[in-house]
């Protein structure tokens, strides 16, 4: 909300108080009262950057205004028996009047820092398309055509349609001849897993596929090392491998007689949580998923545990284990009534600041007055360098990236330009209210930070990530680089079956428009470290077997020592 637009909501709720409650002024009080009125509106809508969003308060602005002229021309009433009825009217429709302004001011703003579009267009844009009517092969030629051209990213990734259309159709319409939900949805998400975009999505009942893909665990999971062997980190107690004598740490060497890479790089990443968008992230997701297979699936593993000079040889079966090495590492969903953001000063006098999501929680409706609370704190306390950990961030608004982070910059900052498929022009039109800066906030912190990262970190905390590249005195710093999903997300194909096609129809830019972060042909995107903590058998045992949490002690290693 801008000075402007404050004003206005001030006016209308005082205004409305003294029209209800005082009767008697001098005829000049009510002129100037009046005149004051029109000039806060006319500011207000000159000035304000939400002029369709305030039309209520605007709106009551102007009737207290015209009231206040009114009662500048003519006496006022003496007060009467008469009169008490005509004045609890005149308070309850005061009270009711006064809450649309407060609730106006209210929802603009906690509303405008979670959305890039227009007011307007939050109400007008073009409708979601409504294929779920339609035959199984109709609604997927409609769906593919629609994405062909409404992707944000098909350009930059160099999709190649006609392969990705060729590839899925047959199977699609054998899945319909066949009347098959199963195989149907298999083969739209193999074809949406096939853009490589983590805001790319199938949502809807699967059914139970995901459960019996890989709802079995063979006790243990695989992390590949810097020095390129792989490494049992998590291994379960009691679980399929423990009790076949695996123990915590070994060097996988083969699975079913393969080499492991190459075990790895077979293994399909179809039925992991979202679709891998870097070449590093789609490693991972393949490490992950190779110790996952329905329950009662065998595996012959090849391993040597640490301090043996032997190799050891185990038949697996995979036990129905409730997900949990699928789940490790995870972020846990954020809820409504969830505390977002959270900080405290470190021993080694550094801030840290841990930001789950760059969205608002009943408990926490502005993100950006938390996040300038505790910068505050930070600066009482004479920290010498802040760490922001956005591990496990699955992004929210873009508006309140810059919004957090203009508390570490003394100067306007460029943030991004975006762009928004047009459905009557066919094309990307760049976005005027979707242009952000980082704006310098009070209170200013110069002192280095460190934003900590994973893979995990997608969408908008990528944002917080590629701002602290920018800064000087800024480093990024964790085991792997953010997820590369960067674009305008949210558009939807609606699908049979109860099905919904998720996409982003948005691309972010640079000073240079060259869309940023999002990952490309190759595969690279994503918010690299310039810290990149390594990964060897120290490291990954104090992580994941000590409890240490690496990661920070590196940032706060790396900030004691500016």
């Amino acid at each position: 909300m801008t000075i402007a637009e404050l004003f206005v909501a001030i006016y209308a709720a005082a205004g409305t108080l003294i029209l209800a409650v005082v009767r008697r002024l001098s005829h000049a009080t009510w002129k100037w009262m009046a005149i004051a009125g029109v000039a806060v509106s006319a500011a207000g809508l000159a000035l304000g950057s939400h002029r369709i969003e305030a039309i209520p308060m605007t709106i009551v602005a102007l009737l207290v205004a015209a009231l206040a002229f009114r009662r500048s021309r003519r006496p006022a009433p003496f007060p009467s028996r008469r009169r008490v009825l005509a004045a609890a009217l005149r308070y309850m429709a005061a009270l009711l009047i006064l809450l649309v302004v407060v609730f106006n001011a209210a929802f603009i703003e906690i509303l405008d820092p979670v959305t890039n579009a227009a007011f307007e267009e939050l109400f007008l844009e073009p409708p979601t398309p409504d294929f779920s009517k339609l035959a199984w092969p109709e609604a997927f030629e409609k769906m593919h055509n629609h994405l062909s051209r409404a992707y944000a990213l098909g350009a930059w990734k160099r999709m190649d349609w006609n392969a990705l259309h060729d590839a899925a159709a047959p199977k699609i319409a054998e899945a319909s001849r066949n009347n098959d939900r199963a195989a149907f949805y298999t083969a739209l998400l193999e074809y949406l897993w096939a853009f490589k975009d983590g805001h790319v999505d199938l949502s809807g009942h699967d059914g139970g596929l995901y459960n019996r893909a890989v709802g079995g665990g063979f006790g243990f999971s695989l992390i590949r090392l810097d020095d390129g062997s792989t490494m049992a980190h998590v291994l379960i107690k009691e679980g399929p491998a423990s009790r076949q004598g695996m123990q915590w740490g070994a060097t996988i060497l083969e699975w079913n007689g393969v080499p492991i890479d190459d075990a790895a790089a077979q293994t399909s990443v179809l039925w992991d949580w979202g679709s891998a968008a870097t070449n590093e992230g789609q490693q991972l997701t393949r490490m992950r998923l190779l110790t996952r297979a329905p329950v009662g699936t065998t595996a012959t593993v090849l391993f040597q545990n640490p301090d043996e000079a032997a190799t050891r040889t185990a038949t697996l079966v995979a036990v129905n284990d409730a997900m949990e090495t699928m789940n490790i590492g995870r972020p846990a969903s954020l809820g409504l009534k969830d505390q977002n953001i959270e900080w405290r000063m470190l021993p080694s006098n550094i801030g840290y600041l841990k930001i789950r999501a760059e969205m608002p929680t009943l408990a926490q409706l502005l993100p950006d007055r938390v996040v300038r609370r505790a910068i505050t704190e930070f600066i009482r306390a004479g920290a010498k360098g802040i760490v922001i950990d956005v591990r496990g961030n699955l992004g929210g608004a873009d508006k309140l990236v810059p919004r957090m982070m203009g508390f570490f910059f003394d100067t306007r900052q460029f943030y991004e330009y975006t762009t928004l498929w047009d459905e009557t022009t066919s094309r990307f039109e760049r976005q005027a209210i979707g242009t952000l800066w980082i704006e310098p906030l009070e209170p200013q912190f110069s002192g280095p930070i460190a934003v900590l990262v994973d893979e995990w970190c997608v969408s908008s905390c990528e944002g917080i990530a590629l701002i602290a590249r920018r800064r000087p005195g800024g480093h990024v710093i964790g085991f792997h680089r953010t997820h590369g999903s960067f674009g305008m997300s949210g558009a939807e194909v609606l699908m049979p079956e109860g099905l919904t096609v998720e996409y982003p129809n948005g691309q972010s830019l640079d000073e240079n428009g060259i869309v940023q972060i999002d990952s490309d042909w190759r595969l690279d995107g994503g918010v690299s470290p310039d810290i990149r903590v390594p990964l060897t058998t120290d490291t990954v045992r104090a992580q994941y077997r000590d409890g240490r949490d690496v990661v920070l002690e590196t940032a706060v290693h790396t900030l004691g020592a500016k």
